[in-house]
């Protein structure tokens, strides 16, 4: 990933770990793998059904 990217990415990600609201999912860590520069999130498990069976019309979760 870009750099820049990167960075927002994790800046974006401290943001939403600092919010707390019951229809928010917590975001637990935050970090990138240090082999590979990958950028990544840790959130809370919610038990239910999956996000793709409550999105309702097209999404980027089709293409997966």
């Amino acid at each position: 990933m870009e750099e820049r990217a990167v960075a927002r990415f994790l800046r974006e990600g401290r943001a939403v770990s600092r919010l707390r609201h019951p229809s928010i999912v917590r975001v637990y860590s935050i970090g990138t793998l240090p082999d590979r520069q990958v950028p990544f999130l840790v959130f809370e498990w919610v038990d239910g059904v999956e996000l793709r069976q409550r999105l309702t019309g097209p999404s980027s979760l089709d293409d997966h």
